[in-house]
């Protein structure tokens, strides 16, 4: 059996080692600690929000369901970097930042500074730069914890301006052990080729939808708590940078795009590289899923939002589960489809 790279973690406890990264509160996802926040800026009497064009529609639509103005700053895509056209004339009452893919260089600090100088709210989402070094100067900070690793759930407000009164009830047990169960037939699977691989992901799919549709702010879950205050955050940010390091440096002399260059700063989500084209991006993908590398693309695009990123990026799977014979699996599909 061919060792699958990608998709969804399987169980997994933590290398034990007290994580300093705490939250100032949990919940049960990101965009329930997002839906938190809103709520307690609308009691402000702030009713508008300046968001990217290039996004997440999770992130996305707690402004909308909350009833908060939504215009668009533009994200782009130029030579191993990303752009932003922020329209500084108009005034808006929040501004919505954040860090794609755990590369420094795509961070928004000066930005920040200049709406906070302005007496403007911030709100920043630190998903993809959890593990970086960053003295977060917004307002608001919150990320989703289970993007980064092997947990039921999670998601977390890791810096708030007030003192935050959330009403949060306790997620659905029977769907957090079906989440469970699913991780622990997925590390049978992989580790041992013990299973079928039809059942676990079916399990993963009846989680997923029901978190889809959960729009109650909801704590974390005991497992995820635990899993993630257990982290040693060292070993696996090494590990991810020894693997984004070894694609960087093939993809390199292959002459084919990244969305960033890699810095010593950086702890990668995944690796993003940029085809020529949309079909050309959807033909490499195909041919990943066919060598069982299952690397996703970021992300379906929300209705109204225009970026050239979301047609040609194409994310690489660099995480802490895997070694560098799996990147140079990864290598050698692009070498044959592309080359």
């Amino acid at each position: 059996m061919i060792k699958e790279i990608g998709s969804e973690y399987w169980l997994e406890e933590p290398n034990i080692q007290a994580n300093t990264n705490i939250a100032v509160e949990y919940f049960f996802l990101g965009r329930m600690a997002l839906k938190a926040i809103i709520i307690e800026l609308k009691k402000q009497g702030l009713r508008t929000v300046l968001f990217p064009s290039y996004c997440c529609n999770s992130m996305l639509s707690p402004f909308l369901e909350e009833s908060i103005e939504v215009f668009f700053y533009d994200v782009n895509y130029d030579t191993n970097e990303v752009i932003f056209d922020i329209n500084l004339i108009n005034d808006y009452d929040i501004l919505f930042a954040t860090n794609y893919f755990g590369y420094k260089k795509s961070d928004m600090n000066d930005f920040i500074g200049l709406f906070l100088r302005n007496n403007k709210v911030v709100i920043e989402d630190n998903t993809h730069s959890m593990f970086i070094k960053n003295d977060y100067s917004a307002d608001y900070v919150f990320g989703s914890i289970r993007k980064w690793m092997p947990t039921i759930a999670g998601g977390a407000i890791f810096k708030s301006k007030n003192v935050m009164e959330s009403d949060k009830g306790s997620p659905d047990i029977e769907y957090c052990m079906i989440k469970k169960k699913a991780m622990a037939l997925k590390a049978n699977y992989i580790k041992k080729g013990i299973g079928n691989k039809e059942n676990f992901l079916s399990l993963y799919n009846q989680f997923n939808d029901y978190v889809d549709t959960e729009n109650r702010i909801l704590n974390i879950d005991d497992y995820s708590r635990r899993v993630f205050e257990n982290l040693n955050v060292e070993v696996m940010i090494n590990l991810r940078k020894r693997n984004a390091s070894f694609l960087h440096k093939q993809l390199k002399k292959m002459e084919v795009d990244t969305l960033f260059e890699l810095s010593e700063e950086d702890c990668p989500l995944f690796v993003p590289i940029m085809l020529r084209n949309k079909a050309e991006r959807d033909n490499l993908r195909n041919r990943m899923i066919q060598n069982s590398i299952y690397c996703p693309v970021h992300w379906k695009k929300p209705k109204n939002c225009q970026s050239n990123i979301y047609d040609l990026e194409l994310s690489l799977i660099c995480d802490q589960r895997y070694d560098i014979n799996d990147m140079k699996r990864i290598i050698k599909v692009i070498e044959g489809e592309i080359n």
